[in-house]
């Protein structure tokens, strides 16, 4: 990851309070964020989540994943590891496990390479790695097993 004057940029998370016992007060789905700039993988992943009975929401940024993360508390967000803009996909891990030390992060890639050095490095707090190559009725099966009904 591209670092500018050798320092990571932070995000500001002071203040963050967590709507997620708010959300299940009322009933409301937790649900699946997928965060990945090909919004396309996004769409598609989304719907058959949906369709499948897991509420799922979409991201095309870090950036953007993080204010959902903020305004929708979802209890799982699978993030690409290669993203453009402000952050990648590992860094976006440990600011939303910091954000929220409830939610499980999952990083996805397609690059092999990419995948081996988060499995090695997982400092990002991401629960596991996933090849992005996955049917999505595995990727569901693997979300089922994960989170509670």
């Amino acid at each position: 990851m591209a670092e500018q004057s050798g320092e990571k940029k932070a995000v500001a998370t002071e203040g963050y309070v967590s709507n997620r016992d708010t959300l299940a007060q009322r009933g409301g789905s937790l649900g699946v964020l997928i965060v990945d700039d090909e919004a396309e993988l996004c769409r598609a992943l989304g719907d058959y989540l949906q369709s499948s009975g897991i509420p799922a929401m979409t991201a095309t940024s870090a950036v953007e994943g993080l204010g959902m993360l903020r305004d929708h508390a979802p209890a799982m967000m699978l993030v690409d590891i290669k993203m453009p803009g402000r952050f990648d996909g590992p860094r976006l891990a440990e600011l939303a496990t910091a954000m929220d030390h409830k939610v499980k992060v999952v990083l996805m890639s397609a690059d092999s390479e990419a995948l081996e050095d988060a499995r090695t490095d997982t400092s990002h707090g991401a629960i596991t790695v996933l090849d992005k190559g996955l049917e999505p009725s595995r990727v569901k099966a693997f979300i089922e097993a994960i989170l509670p009904s």
